[in-house]
């Protein structure tokens, strides 16, 4: 597999920028790449790293070529342009990104101006090409995306991707069954020893406190019990009512509930 180079490059003249933008765009862009490339290895007992390298550079502009780990690197690449093309559109966070690739693009759009000749120019050259143009309207929209305003008690199904324990947080990667998003799932000391059982099952379901923005995608759960499900592949549309309190939705359905609280008809 060939070597993936990503380019990008800043609309603004360099005379007119502060004189650390460039570096830090690309100190920011390489961050992302690390987070998206670790995010794309669903699995593994060791996460992958690419070995991004510096090929040119002139003012505001320059070429990032990978040296290690092809697969990765593509799915890193494309994942990134992709994503920001995304997030110049509407306020959603990118299917495979988690909060933490959302806040740091975030920062990077926030230096950019409103137009595309203000903006960031981003493109990927491989044996796939993407491009997307970036200003400070993704920033605006990230901004919204990773605002985790409204919660609710329930429960995703879906598959579970890597698990890791880092300062006494402990997480896991949960790809939903409903729109194979990723949602970052939280769990205690006590859930240990049932995440790590479960890990290797097809599917899960997660019930506990659901963290979601305004655009109503479920982002977050604060776990509080975690159910390997065997036999039919589970859907969280057909299984709809399971884990919610009657008490809590007066008896609607989830989605009925969901509509209930967010206004929508």
């Amino acid at each position: 597999m060939e070597a993936v180079q990503v380019s990008y490059a800043l609309a603004v003249p360099l005379d007119q920028l502060p004189a650390a933008t460039p570096f830090v765009t690309g100190a920011d862009l390489l961050g992302l790449l690390d987070i998206i490339g670790d995010l794309e290895q669903f699995r593994g007992d060791k996460p992958r790293k690419v070995d991004w390298r510096l090929v040119t550079a002139s003012g505001g502009t320059a070429t990032l070529r990978s040296h290690s780990e092809p697969d990765v690197a593509s799915r890193a690449a494309l994942s990134l342009v992709h994503g920001f093309g995304d997030v110049e559109r509407a306020e959603q966070l990118p299917p495979a990104w988690s909060l933490s690739a959302g806040r740091r693009a975030e920062r990077v759009a926030n230096r950019l101006g409103d137009t595309a000749n203000t903006g960031l120019y981003l493109a990927v050259d491989g044996a796939e090409a993407a491009e997307a143009q970036v200003t400070r309207q993704a920033s605006r929209h990230l901004k919204s995306a990773t605002d985790l305003r409204l919660t609710s008690y329930g429960s995703v199904v879906g598959v579970l991707g890597r698990v890791t324990a880092h300062k006494g947080r402990r997480t896991a990667a949960l790809w939903s069954d409903l729109d194979a998003r990723r949602i970052e799932v939280r769990f205690g000391e006590p859930h240990v020893e049932d995440m790590r059982d479960a890990w290797a099952q097809s599917h899960v379901e997660v019930t506990g406190v659901l963290h979601e923005n305004v655009g109503g995608q479920i982002l977050r759960v604060d776990m509080d019990s975690l159910e390997v499900l065997r036999g039919t592949k589970a859907s969280l549309v057909e299984d709809i009512p399971r884990g919610f309190y009657e008490e809590l939705t007066d008896g609607l359905s989830t989605i009925d509930y969901l509509k209930a609280i967010r206004g929508e008809e």
